[in-house]
């Protein structure tokens, strides 16, 4: 056990005597068997064998324990570098304190027990953490659709890869948005325990965003661009994104900023040319979009979908919906939420819809309803926060594939303010004065 061990039961012990290069960190609740089976698979089947796994069991039930015990024994591969530990109460937060606290490793890494990994996961990480030594490693992630599957079927893939999470981006990119599946990070153990750095306990979601943040804000980031993991998105079974309804994962957001707020925040050189885009709105890229269906009973959180296959071609992002609702699902509208924040332009908006009857269904941003401005070149303004784009239907149906394609941008210029207030019969805001425009469109729509 490291210094500063977060109290929890060890009921395996590691019988490595000498400490590995990487800590692998595993939470789990002993309830999605059947997918730890193939994420402990791919943590096998690493090229490089130097590390050890913490399997931090959280608020688990005797049996659940039982099944996590006897799986780990299955995995003869992993004999000698496993370490088991029982946590109780608290947040998601909670059984990452105690596997880092554990954590015997130079870096140490989270796998959730329902991911996979690729063989080069360990090698890749090696490599950019020595050239990169002390600073946090980012290797890309794709993301991958899954089924559970029927009983004694299995889990099985239900799409090819998707890119999503393989693209570069700076500190004032992840303090907008969370852009890092906990796959991809390799953290430096030693300075952070030193600085005291601690997931926190009061966030059941965003709290790997917060802890990132934190952690990349005191030894840097480094990016390694070769593809290490896949994250899998499930169809079907209980996830963290289903679990918590949306203001909840709101607030735990503006805990996160609000945090930030309170201290000084130095960027690397170059940071102001990059948020500014060179004096054009600087592209963004869809990070947590949400699909609200509407099936008859209006849009809630148990039809939402997050992180479709995501294609780019530029600086415009192709959104993919599969059998959108569920096979036989009949739609009647849907509402996209291309992301949280305000302050954002929409434009090149179109989606295309394939029914399951064979029919087709188009539309451009003139033939939606949103909380957003439409401007005359196509372009959608959104001031403020939680933006909505709404398709309705002409005629309900299953739909089999939902494709949206937009380009997302940062910022909205005076000259688009300008316009916006012209549309609401307001006299235009000085030139450069656009903080005072916010100030008066937070009345305007209050």
């Amino acid at each position: 056990m490291s210094e500063g061990a977060a109290a929890c039961e060890v009921l395996m012990e590691s019988a490595r005597p000498q400490a590995p290069f990487v800590s692998v960190v595993m939470r789990t609740q002993g309830l999605r068997m059947a997918a730890m089976d193939t994420a402990l698979d791919s943590l096998e089947a690493q090229t490089d064998g130097d590390f050890e796994l913490m399997v931090v069991a959280h608020n688990a039930e005797p049996s659940a324990l039982d099944a996590v015990r006897e799986l780990l024994g299955r995995h003869g591969g992993l004999a000698g570098r496993v370490s088991l530990l029982a946590v109780e109460g608290g947040s998601r937060s909670r059984p990452l304190n105690a596997g880092f606290s554990h954590a015997r490793g130079e870096y140490v890494l989270i796998f959730d027990d329902d991911d996979l990994l690729r063989p080069n996961w360990m090698a890749g990480t090696r490599a950019a953490a020595l050239e990169n030594p002390g600073r946090v490693i980012y290797s890309f992630v794709q993301t991958q659709e899954w089924d559970l599957g029927e009983e004694g079927e299995g889990p099985h893939p239900v799409s090819g890869f998707s890119n999503t999470y393989c693209r570069t981006f700076d500190i004032a990119d992840l303090i907008r948005d969370n852009r890092c599946p906990t796959l991809g990070l390799a953290y430096p153990r030693r300075p952070l325990l030193e600085a005291g750095l601690a997931f926190d306990e009061e966030m059941d979601a965003n709290e790997d965003w917060d802890y990132l943040l934190q952690a990349v804000l005191r030894c840097g980031l480094a990016i390694n661009p070769e593809p290490t993991s896949i994250y899998r998105m499930w169809r079907t079974g209980p996830n963290s994104r289903r679990q918590y309804q949306r203001e909840f994962w709101v607030a735990c957001r503006d805990r996160l900023w609000g945090k930030l707020d309170a201290q000084p925040i130095s960027l690397s050189a170059g940071s102001l040319n990059h948020l500014l885009g060179g004096g054009r709105l600087r592209p963004v890229r869809p990070g947590d979009s949400k699909l609200y269906i509407d099936a008859g009973e209006g849009f809630d959180e148990e039809t939402m979908l997050f992180e479709p296959e995501v294609n780019h071609a530029g600086d415009v992002d192709e959104l993919v919906y599969h059998d959108v609702g569920g096979p036989g699902t009949v739609v009647r509208a849907l509402r996209l939420d291309p992301i949280d924040y305000g302050s954002i332009m929409v434009e090149g908006f179109h989606a295309w819809a394939e029914f399951a009857d064979g029919r087709h269904w188009e539309a451009g941003i003139s033939q939606v309803q949103t909380n957003g401005f439409v401007l005359e070149d196509g372009s959608c303004a959104f001031p403020k926060s939680d933006p909505m784009i709404v398709l309705q239907l002409d005629e309900p149906g299953a739909i089999v594939v939902l494709r949206i394609k937009y380009r997302l941008r940062n910022g909205i210029d005076d000259e688009i303010m300008d316009r916006i207030f012209a549309k609401l019969e307001a006299p235009a805001e000085p030139s450069g004065a656009l903080k005072g425009a916010y100030r008066r469109l937070k009345g305007i729509f209050s």
